[in-house]
């Protein structure tokens, strides 16, 4: 190494290190419900940190052939549009710095509340 190029920060080793444990850590679950090689599989989240991370994680699983991967975004119609515009925005943004295709649908406005009232249940459970 010249004088002038410097070797990387302790930071990005670190880093390297702790997505290689998150990759494997990934391919526990897919190995033991035996996802075969290859399997497309769909990620569907709200666009929040840990759907982020997920998706980073299942990105570097695709890359190395491990999975054919798709991500998607619901619109459940209770958050405000400004909210759910921001996450189709940050989501889309996201997925094609990974390379990952995105689907995103929504549910027709109202109808998870209406559903949750004739079920007496939560939003949280419909």
């Amino acid at each position: 190494m010249s004088t002038t190029e410097k070797s990387p920060p302790a930071e990005d080793s670190r880093a390297r290190r702790r997505r290689g444990d998150l990759c494997a850590a990934a391919r526990r679950p897919l190995d033991s419900a035996r996802v075969r090689r290859g399997a497309r599989v769909l990620a569907a989240g709200s666009g929040g940190p840990d759907y982020s991370a997920l998706l980073s994680v299942l990105a570097d699983l695709a890359g190395s052939g491990r999975l054919a991967l798709s991500a998607c975004l619901v619109d459940h119609g209770i958050r405000p549009r400004a909210e759910i515009d921001g996450d189709i925005f940050f989501v889309r943004g996201l997925c094609d710095s990974l390379g990952i295709p995105l689907e995103i649908t929504a549910v027709p406005e109202g109808h998870c509340r209406r559903r949750a009232r004739s079920e007496k249940r939560s939003l949280e459970e419909v």
